[in-house]
């Protein structure tokens, strides 16, 4: 028996064996290798949701109920009263990314004529936008522009309900488009406290996720960020269902719990955000896969909310870690932080270069406490205004910007390519105009290496040229006092 097996079946059974697991061992490993490669593809051709979310609405109003805004209890104010109808005035439209509150689509154009000459500068400014994306990524795919406008009050309580309508906004799209068969990315690009609102989608999904509905739900192993989640599960204890928010009229269809754990931003891009205790290690959320933290040191902005925040006053850098409880779970998103600068980058040398972020903001410390002008501009480098606004009135300024009228929000595309080809994240960006170029180079805070991304210079003179279509005679710093005015006296 064991002579008739050796001759006639052994030898068999081993062929057909190894055979079988040869073919095993490369089918897996292919079947596997083609289903990332198709995912990859997938993503890289799905269109693009790109959301323009603008920050804080008038305010300097916020003086009208100091007392009220400083213990975040504004229900009820004067202040209140008179943003809400400055709000409704499509006179503030002209100026900068802002429609009526709520998530809307937009068409982009360069010509005033394709909206009825409204003049409203979010046409202008995402059209120049898309036609820089397309020209430096000639293989980005289709875009869906949208404005998501909300109150602007000075109010971290206001910020985290608005939060709650962005995600249900968000996921009611979403779900519409998916329909149509369109799987889309998300990218938010945010001003000033439009970043803090963003950086409030984390809280939301975190009581979502960990269904923290009671302040003794220990979600953070960081006390601010706790606090602030608490406080978010507070707001979720008073929402009625998706039904009943239903019958709401405006934006309060959007008040009712979330129903969608899974959200992801894909990327949320911040210029000017005063970086806060109760938002700062958001940015580390997993609902975000990258952060980008954008700034200047001439925006002063950003860095003097001491009225919104537990915080003595805000900063332009985010500079906690990510919580522990966080880097137990998985990998946090990628927080990449860069200021932005119109002058030549640092030459090469040892040490810290003199344009690192904490040397700048100790800088102004000082300047403050010697008692100096710190209001009085020193470089060309961005205003607050000037990451967001068009500028028109930079033309007799002293310094300009090399991309005025335009803001610097429409040269995001170019920033973020230069970034993510460098691999940087802790950089200094130069945008720098020659004879026949515009360049943006991105320079290591930490190596001093530096990375650079070209467009030919005709684009943006073609652009900018485009926009003074779009400048009116109501311009003015005194009709912008004139419609505010306004609405004090009714």
């Amino acid at each position: 028996m064991k002579a008739f097996l050796t001759k006639k079946y052994v030898y068999k059974i081993f062929i057909t064996a190894t055979l079988a697991l040869f073919a095993f061992g490369i089918y897996i490993p292919a079947k596997i290798f083609i289903t990332n490669y198709r995912a990859a593809k997938n993503t890289a051709s799905r269109p693009c949701m790109t959301i323009f979310i603008h920050g804080s609405f008038g305010p300097l109003l916020g003086f009208l109920s100091f007392t009220d805004v400083l213990s975040d209890k504004i229900s009820g104010t004067l202040y209140r009263a008179t943003t809400k109808k400055m709000r409704m005035d499509d006179f503030f439209f002209k100026g900068q990314p802002i429609l009526d509150r709520g998530l809307k689509p937009i068409t982009p154009t360069l010509n005033p004529i394709d909206i009825g000459n409204k003049y409203y500068a979010v046409y202008p400014i995402t059209k120049s936008y898309d036609i820089i994306n397309q020209a430096c990524n000639p293989e980005s795919t289709t875009e869906l522009f949208y404005t998501f406008g909300w109150s602007g009050l000075i109010s971290q309580h206001s910020r985290r309900y608005e939060a709650i309508r962005l995600y249900n906004a968000l996921t009611e799209e979403l779900t519409r488009l998916k329909e149509k068969g369109i799987f889309p990315r998300i990218r938010l690009i945010a001003h000033s406290h439009g970043g803090n609102l963003c950086l409030n989608l984390a809280a939301v999904q975190y009581v979502l996720k960990n269904h923290a509905f009671d302040q003794r739900h220990l979600v953070s192993s960081d006390p601010d960020e706790q606090e602030s989640i608490e406080k978010m599960a507070a707001l979720f204890s008073k929402l009625s269902t998706k039904e009943n928010a239903a019958i709401g009229v405006d934006q309060k269809i959007y008040d009712y719990v979330p129903e969608n754990p899974a959200l992801e931003i894909d990327e949320l891009i911040m210029l000017g955000t005063p970086i806060q205790a109760e938002t700062e290690t958001f940015c580390y959320a997993p609902i975000f896969k990258t952060v980008y933290n954008l700034y200047s040191d001439e925006d002063l902005v950003q860095k003097g909310d001491w009225v919104s925040s537990k915080q003595t006053i805000s900063k332009a850098r985010v500079e906690k870690q990510p919580p522990i409880s966080l880097r137990k779970k998985g990998e946090p998103a990628k927080l990449i932080q860069a200021m932005i600068i119109t002058h030549e980058a640092p030459a090469k040398k040892t040490g810290k270069p003199e344009s690192s972020p904490s040397r700048e903001e100790k800088s102004l410390m000082q300047q403050l406490l010697a008692g100096k002008n710190i209001f009085a501009r020193k470089s060309g480098n961005p205003t607050h205004k000037e990451l967001w606004f068009f500028t028109w009135e930079s033309e007799a300024s002293r310094f300009n910007l090399p991309i005025a009228p335009l803001p610097i929000v429409t040269c995001v595309p170019l920033i973020t390519k230069v970034l993510q080809q460098s691999t940087y994240t802790d950089a200094t960006i130069t945008l720098k105009r020659t004879d026949n170029s515009f360049a943006i180079s991105a320079t290591s805070n930490k190596s001093l290496h530096t990375a650079t991304t070209t467009l030919p210079l005709t684009i943006i003179t073609d652009l900018q040229k485009k926009a003074l279509l779009w400048k009116t005679a109501e311009n003015s710093q005194l009709h912008e006092f004139e419609a505010v005015y306004k609405h004090l006296g009714t």
